[in-house]
This record gives C-alpha cells, structure tokens and sequence, in this order.
C-alpha cells in the first residue's frame, strides 16, 4: 500500500510537469514551473530515503541491542518468532482496513515477481543495491576469518561487533531493497550460497561471494521463465527447487542417513 501512494504521489508530480508544456504559458513560466517541479520531485525522493534509512537503522539499533544482552541463541529465536508474529498481525490488520484494489495489489506482490520493476524502480534500487553490495564485499576477509571462530579471529585484531554490524546492514540493504519492489522471493538466499558451496568445493568467501550473486541471479531468471511459461508465481517455482536443497544440506550436516 505504501508503495502504491508513492507511485501515485510520483506519477502526479510527473503529470504535472508534463502539463506544463501544454499550458500555453510563456518560455519564463514554463521554465520555472518545470525547476520547481523538480525540485518537489527531488524532494520526495530525499525524503522517502530518509524514511527507509531510519527504519534500518531501527532495526539494526534493536537486533544489536538484543544479541549484546541476550546470549542464549533459543531465547532469540523465541523472540524473533514473537516479532515476526506481532509484524504478521499489523499487517493482517491493514489488510483488513485496505481497499479491495490495493488488496489485490498485496496479494500479487507476495506472490513476488520481476516483471513488475519500472525504469524508475530500478533508479531507486541502484544505489540501495550498490551500497548493500560493497558492504557485502568489504566483509569477505572477516568472514573468512571467522570461519576460524570468533576468539581466534579477535587474537587476529578483528572487531566482530563492527563486522556483525556491517553484515545486518549489507542484508538489510540488499534483502529489503529487493523483497520491497520485486516481492518475498523466498529459497534463494537460502538454497544459492549452499548451492555454491558445493558445485565450487570451496569455504572461502572470496570465492563463495561472488559465486553466490551470479548462480543466484541466474537461477532467478530461471524461475522466473519457467513461471511466465507456466504462469505460475515465481514463488511456487523458487520454492520447488530450493525445498530439496535445504532438506539435502540437513541431511548431509546431520549425518541422518
């Protein structure tokens, strides 16, 4: 619903600078309304990245504030669960207070698609998208690190707080970004990085980085044929595939067979 009152606050503005041309009014007029509209739009922009920078930085204020007083990994769960519960129920709740199209419009979208991104979707995403990933990049060598455990990786001089940091606000930037305007795609992010693990034999993130963003962008265009061929949802197909390679990681990790 809030993206639909932004492409509408958008495609007003849009309206009426293409107005002015047709209005008739003198070069000078024209030219100042055309600034002007400009500027609103320029505006509008600022202000809904601000919004959406400090919703994250609420979010992330929040999750640091629960891993630094809570150490026992069930009680986060519990309380993860509890949170997604209560989002759940205000959602449900505007819901049922939308409108029937913009109702129609939320079903659809969690249906997730790619087909529905604009020009000017993709000129909001750009630089969301582009700031997520080098942030992603930057943390390759502490993950690596990591691997090793956290003691040994501080004995090394690595900031793990600041590392965990960098990490929730790389996945917030790109998870979020992408889930707002394409949808709740889900079984990517968590079937593609194991995917990579194993087709490359490998556990260094140098490798696994930018071998997970290409497999996954390309098994997405995958899903997203076969879906328009069959007319499916693309979380229908995404979840087909990516079901089997969780169930076979668990297995494996397990030793159950």
């Amino acid at each position: 619903m809030q993206e639909i009152q932004l492409d509408f606050v958008h495609n007003e503005i849009i309206r009426h600078y293409n107005e002015v041309d047709a209005s008739g009014a003198p070069d000078s007029l024209q030219n100042a309304q055309k600034k002007f509209s400009l500027f609103v739009i320029i505006c509008f922009y600022m202000m809904f990245f601000i919004y959406i920078f400090c919703i994250v930085r609420l979010v992330l204020l929040i999750v640091m504030a629960v891993s630094r007083r809570i150490k026992d990994i069930m009680v986060i769960l519990i309380l993860g669960m509890m949170f997604g519960s209560g989002v759940s129920s205000m959602v449900e709740i505007l819901q049922y207070l939308s409108s029937e199209a913009a109702l129609k419009s939320f079903v659809v979208w969690t249906m997730g698609s790619l087909g529905d991104v604009t020009g000017g979707n993709l000129a909001l995403m750009l630089p969301v998208i582009t700031a997520g990933l080098v942030l992603s990049v930057a943390v390759i060598k502490p993950l690596n690190l990591l691997l090793l455990g956290e003691n040994y990786a501080r004995t090394m001089g690595l900031n793990v707080q600041r590392t965990r940091t960098l990490l929730f606000l790389s996945t917030v930037l790109l998870a979020g970004t992408v889930t707002a305007f394409c949808g709740p795609v889900g079984f990517i992010g968590l079937a593609v990085p194991h995917l990579a693990r194993m087709l490359f034999a490998s556990a260094d993130h140098r490798v696994l980085m930018p071998a997970s963003m290409l497999s996954g962008a390309a098994l997405l265009l995958v899903c997203d044929l076969i879906s328009k061929s069959l007319a499916l949802p693309i979380n229908t197909v995404t979840a087909l595939m990516g079901i089997p390679v969780v169930i076979v990681v668990v297995v494996r990790n397990r030793n159950l067979f």
